[in-house]
């Protein structure tokens, strides 16, 4: 008859009892709402992730988990650092914000919170690397994802008019899905353009409820210029709700088109690229028109007092266009346009860009 190992039985009884001990701490960790996260010097980069679900901005404006993070190695750990995948994300150990040192065995809660942008939608993923010290990688990743759901929805996402004829209008429609909790009142919210050529006019809503939609016709009105059409559609700034966000913080919808008549540029658009401040610059434009008289009583306007523009004398109905961007132009970006303003009435757009460096 074989005796049992005694040893062998203590052993197992002892494996058998820390393995409880393990899943009762797992048990409890997740029933405080906190996720545990298991640290071991001798084996970083664990990733613990937390799944926040589906919510709505509105509903949640910060997001916000707790993480238990164990030292289950052999050796003291020190926390030296929490890196955020990005600006909107913070970490803080709790409850002072100090790095601690962890013992064998010991934990420190970390509370990770994002403030994300009020229209964001779709899958949100953000995380914050743990740094311990003498230990280059992060000895473990603590990461949150969510899955947002729009308060704003704007259809289509792009309006195209294609080619339009002087002369002629066309409509477009565009459909907004807001929140309700973002309106006001019962008027359908105002809806902008910065092209004066594109008026928007809104319809009645549907019924009352969480959601409610509203109806807008784009139309391109019939004297627009002629040349590319380029903008885009957003909210008029309003004061929102109690929460203080703006429509005008929401989704834009971009405009496209083109109008052609008795003139047009070459190219479509005047791009001056990078020119250094204090130095003025000059670029030429090709225009042509379906008769030469057109340009005899020709009117010039710029949108920017640092552009300025002449027709090069020529009895051609192919003339030139000098554009000279000031060299007192500020630093940065310059958008502006200019108008040619024929003989017939028409009015030929030109867009015209600029960046203006401080480099020599």
């Amino acid at each position: 008859m074989t005796m049992p190992d005694k040893n062998l039985a203590r052993k197992t009884a002892a494996c058998v009892l820390a393995l409880m001990a393990t899943v009762a701490g797992a048990t409890m960790a997740q029933s405080d709402g906190l996720t545990p996260v298991s640290l071991r010097a001798s084996a970083p980069g664990s990733t613990a992730r937390y799944d926040f679900g589906e919510t709505s901005l509105l509903d949640e404006p910060q997001i916000v988990h707790t993480f238990r993070l164990r030292n289950d190695g052999t050796t003291p750990l020190t926390l030296e650092s929490l890196v955020p995948s990005c600006h909107c994300t913070t970490a803080l150990v709790e409850p002072d914000g100090a790095l601690p040192t962890l013992a064998p065995g010991q934990a420190a809660s970390v509370r990770v919170s994002i403030v994300a942008e009020p229209y964001l939608t779709g899958t949100l993923l953000k995380s914050v690397a743990v740094y311990a010290k003498g230990i280059a990688d992060p000895v473990a990743t603590l990461e949150i994802h969510a899955v947002l759901r729009p308060s704003v929805v704007l259809a289509p996402e792009a309006l195209d008019f294609g080619t339009v004829a002087a002369g002629q209008s066309r409509s477009l429609t565009l459909t907004a899905h807001l929140d309700s909790r973002l309106l006001s009142g019962g008027t359908p919210p105002k809806i902008i353009a910065s092209d004066p050529d594109i008026r928007i006019d809104a319809s009645a809503d549907s019924a009352a409820g969480p959601s409610r939609a509203f109806t807008y016709h784009v139309t391109l009105e019939r004297d627009a210029a002629l040349g590319p059409v380029r903008d885009l559609l957003r909210f008029a700034p309003t004061a929102g709700d109690a929460s203080g966000l703006s429509l005008a913080d929401g989704p834009a919808v971009s405009v496209t088109g083109q109008v052609v008549g008795a003139a047009s540029a070459e190219p479509t658009a005047l791009a001056f690229g990078v020119v250094t401040r204090g130095r003025a610059a000059v670029r030429p434009l090709h225009l042509e028109a379906r008769d030469a008289g057109l340009w005899d009583t020709a009117r010039i306007a710029a949108d920017s007092p640092w552009l300025t523009a002449r027709l090069v004398p020529s009895r051609s109905a192919r003339r030139t266009l000098e554009v000279t961007l000031s060299p007192a132009a500020p630093a940065g970006s310059v958008q502006s346009q200019i108008v040619v303003a024929l003989a017939n009435g028409q009015r030929l757009r030109v867009p015209v860009t600029a960046y203006v460096s401080t480099a020599p």
